[in-house]
């Protein structure tokens, strides 16, 4: 697997990218959006939609299979194994416990 870095002069995000997977000559193309999503609602409003656009333009324009990566940012917490500060924990859509494939384990961000 290639890590590919795209320059633009122009700053633009979601153009550059799409051109490029639409030069792929693969089988199959995956392209991976991380996104850090805040703890509350009104902060998420706040946030940009980049990740969003750009999902949409690739299937759109592409044959590529999306996957939007969603990092929650959890509150400052204390730890006795760290210092205090924030952590990133994956999203989950549908709340703990509804994968079929860690049924009945709790769900716990490393």
């Amino acid at each position: 697997m290639e890590l590919v870095l795209i320059n633009d002069e122009r700053r633009r995000l979601v153009e550059p990218i799409v051109r490029y997977v639409r030069g792929v000559r693969e089988q199959h193309v995956f392209v991976l959006i991380p996104e850090v999503e805040p703890e509350r609602v009104w902060q998420r409003i706040l946030q940009n939609q980049r990740g969003g656009v750009l999902a949409h333009a690739l299937r759109r324009d592409t044959e590529a299979v999306v996957c939007r990566l969603r990092f929650r940012m959890a509150p400052p917490t204390t730890r006795a194994d760290g210092p205090p500060g924030h952590t990133l924990q994956p999203h989950r859509a549908n709340g703990p416990g509804s994968d079929p494939h860690q049924a009945g384990e709790p769900y716990a961000a490393g």
